[in-house]
C-alpha cells in the first residue's frame, strides 16, 4: 500500500525564505513531519497561505491562518494548488492521510474527496485525538513503529 501524508503547517516559522519542510519550527509540526517521513511514501504541507505544497517548495515566512479566510477562500486556495499533475500523483497512492486541525480540514473535506482518487483519512479524528499533546505522541509512536518495521520509503 502506498501512502501520501498531508501535514498541516505551523504558526512558528523561521524568519527567512526556506524550503517549506524547514520553515515551520514548532515541535507539533516536527512530530507530524517525522510521522510523514517515516510512514509516507511522499508528503505535502497544507499551508494557510499557499494551499497544498511540496516540502521542498521555497517560501517566505508569512502570517496567515485559516481563520483569516472564509471557507470558500480556503477551498479556492487549496483547489488552486491541486492542478492535474498533483492530482495524477495522488492517483498513484492507495491512502492519503491528513494531519491537520478541524479548521483546516473541515472546509476542504469534500474537495479532497472529489479530487483525490484514493482513500482519504483523518487519523487524528479517527483516533479521537483532540489535543496537540496527544496528537504529537500518536505521531511519534507511529513513526517509531514504522521505522522499526521498515515501513515508509520516503520519496
Amino acid at each position: 500500500m502506498t501512502t501520501h501524508v498531508i501535514v498541516g503547517c505551523g504558526k512558528q516559522k523561521r524568519d527567512h525564505p526556506t524550503e517549506a519542510r524547514d520553515l515551520y519550527t514548532s515541535t507539533y509540526f516536527g512530530a507530524k513531519r517525522t510521522y510523514a517521513e517515516a510512514v509516507g511514501d511522499w508528503w505535502h504541507i497544507l499551508s494557510a497561505k499557499h494551499g497544498i505544497i511540496p516540502p521542498d517548495y521555497v517560501i517566505d515566512p508569512y502570517d496567515v491562518t485559516v481563520s483569516d479566510l472564509t471557507d470558500d477562500e480556503w477551498c479556492d486556495r487549496v483547489a488552486a494548488r491541486l492542478p492535474d499533475d498533483v492530482v495524477d500523483r495522488f492517483a498513484r497512492v492507495d491512502r492519503v492521510e491528513v494531519l491537520a486541525g478541524r479548521a483546516y480540514v473541515d472546509p476542504i473535506r469534500d474537495l479532497l474527496a472529489d479530487r483525490i482518487d484514493a482513500d482519504v483519512v483523518y487519523p487524528f479524528e479517527d483516533a479521537g485525538l483532540g489535543g496537540i499533546g496527544a496528537q504529537m505522541k500518536w505521531c511519534r509512536d507511529r513513526a517509531t513503529e514504522a521505522s522499526n518495521a521498515g515501513i515508509g520509503d520516503y520519496v
